[in-house]
């Protein structure tokens, strides 16, 4: 048959591959509140309206003591 005169196809050498594009840095702000440029310390302080209730954890932490 001619099934045995096709040449096989083979993947790409990766000479003839071109390299993925560049990333490009993404800056992306999380907590609303905090303007890029501010300074690490105004990040760490609490944003106003916005507390952290650790009620739950501290009697999760009780009943496994």
């Amino acid at each position: 048959e001619d099934d045995d005169d096709e040449e096989e196809e083979h993947p790409a050498s990766a000479d003839s591959i071109p390299p993925p594009p560049a990333l490009r840095r993404l800056s992306i702000v999380h907590c609303p509140g905090y303007e890029a440029g501010e300074s690490s310390v105004a990040a760490a302080r609490s944003i106003e309206g916005r507390r952290a209730d650790y009620g739950f954890v501290d009697s999760v932490e009780a009943e496994i003591r």
